[in-house]
């Protein structure tokens, strides 16, 4: 299970990543946000929200099934949250 919760970390850094790019084109602006950032951003979303079929699905699935096996980790304990155990 260790495996499969650090690619999963990976995968939502990954996601982590397009959201801070996002963050970044409206840093400075408050108030109104510009209409080429909110024209970026709103049209990522719709491609990855709507029109991704069936890879939308697939990544809600990883993301679930990250939480998961991370939480099961814990609640069995068979690793400490904070070292690598390796035999």
């Amino acid at each position: 299970m260790h495996t499969f919760a650090a690619a999963g970390a990976a995968f939502l850094v990954c996601v982590l990543w397009f959201d801070l790019m996002f963050d970044v084109q409206v840093r400075g602006h408050y108030g109104e946000v510009p209409a080429n950032a909110l024209a970026s951003i709103s049209g990522y979303y719709r491609r990855v929200t709507r029109e991704a079929w069936p890879m939308n699905r697939l990544i809600a699935v990883v993301m679930l099934l990250t939480i998961l096996v991370i939480i099961l980790e814990i609640i069995f304990g068979r690793y400490h949250w904070w070292i690598e155990c390796s035999r």
